[in-house]
């Protein structure tokens, strides 16, 4: 529409719902300890992302 190449935007009726929000829970220090340290004993090869994700405070 913005180049004029069609005359009618079919979607723009469409209503969309709002998202749900869902309360979530942040882990204790006990239950991020306790991840991590079976994330290392496993050999997780995803185990620097687990603490970076932790540290930061993006769970």
């Amino acid at each position: 529409m913005a180049e004029e190449l069609i005359t009618k935007n079919l979607a723009a009726p469409v209503k969309l719902r709002a998202p749900r929000r869902t309360a979530r829970k942040p882990w204790s220090v006990e239950e991020a300890k306790t991840f991590l340290e079976s994330a290392r004993r496993d050999g997780d090869p995803l185990y620097p992302a687990y603490v970076l994700i932790l540290v930061l405070g993006l769970v």
